[in-house]
């Protein structure tokens, strides 16, 4: 009786670990679709990165500064471009912005982009700007996606009205610029 208990017991575990779900997008931190060839999230893991790629993502964009050689190697090996903007939580630039857009731009329009940061801050921002300032969306359906990340703090709207401003007065809101 005890064996029977016993391999009734490994088989539940074999079964349950069969079926075990599989790692989606989704499951990233703070993951956002924001057009069907460009998403957000939080700092993927390594796995993440793996799963980014086998969902067609071909460019990756990290806003974190530091030291990310691994995640480069890692994310070109799977065959996509990586670019590393190194944005200052406290004091983020307009240059950031400027190169964010200029990567984003020169990106072929079938190819998928995917930008992060540690928690998709940054990234929700810059995804906010870029949808309203290139792509031409409508503000408040871009701020509804970046307000279900977060509540930007006094300082990153002002940085926000920096950039809107910007590029208002630019014209045919050129962004080509490095």
């Amino acid at each position: 009786m005890k064996f029977i208990i016993l391999l009734s017991l490994l088989l539940n575990s074999y079964v349950a670990q069969a079926v075990q779900k599989q790692p989606v997008l989704n499951d990233i931190k703070n993951f956002r679709v924001h057009s069907t060839n460009f998403a957000s999230s939080g700092l993927p893991s390594d796995e993440e990165i793996d799963l980014i790629a086998k969902e067609n993502y071909r460019h990756v964009i990290n806003l974190v500064p530091g030291d990310f050689s691994t995640n480069e190697f890692q994310a070109t090996s799977l065959g996509m471009t990586y670019h590393q903007i190194e944005v200052d939580w406290e004091n983020p630039k307009l240059s950031d912005f400027h190169r964010f857009a200029y990567y984003m731009t020169t990106f072929p329009d079938d190819e998928k982009a995917f930008v992060h940061c540690q928690l998709n801050y940054r990234a929700s921002t810059f995804a906010y700007l870029y949808q309203v300032i290139v792509k031409e969306e409508s503000q408040e359906t871009a701020k509804a996606r970046l307000l279900d990340v977060w509540n930007p703090s006094p300082a990153w709207l002002e940085y926000m009205n920096t950039v809107l401003e910007y590029y208002d007065e630019l014209p045919n809101g050129s962004v080509n610029e490095k």
